[in-house]
């Protein structure tokens, strides 16, 4: 995602900015800093759910309680995948952008 976005923004200062407030957003939104358990309000699950940040942070846990291999293989399956489509598409884009002579 942030080759993506180091590819697709003009200045520095513009990539730092939004790299900053991206990141604040995914590390809060994630399972990080609080469990999500059965009362967790649903919409919040949802989003947590869909947090690439989440599944590091499952796999973590996993590997620190020594739940090996079955707990962590998941989480680092979804991070695989996820990290194969956006390396595709920031290949893809950086294919198309013209170097500056």
């Amino acid at each position: 995602l942030f080759l993506i976005l180091a590819i697709r923004l003009k200045s520095m200062n513009a990539y730092n900015t939004v790299t900053i407030v991206l990141f604040f957003f995914l590390d809060f939104a994630s399972s990080s800093f609080y469990p999500i358990t059965s009362k967790t309000p649903f919409i919040l699950q949802v989003f947590v759910n869909l947090n690439p940040l989440s599944y590091i942070v499952y796999s973590a846990r996993d590997i620190l309680s020594y739940n090996l291999p079955n707990a962590a293989l998941q989480p680092m399956l979804v991070i695989f995948i996820v990290m194969s489509v956006f390396l595709g598409i920031a290949l893809k884009l950086y294919g198309n952008v013209r170097t500056g002579a």
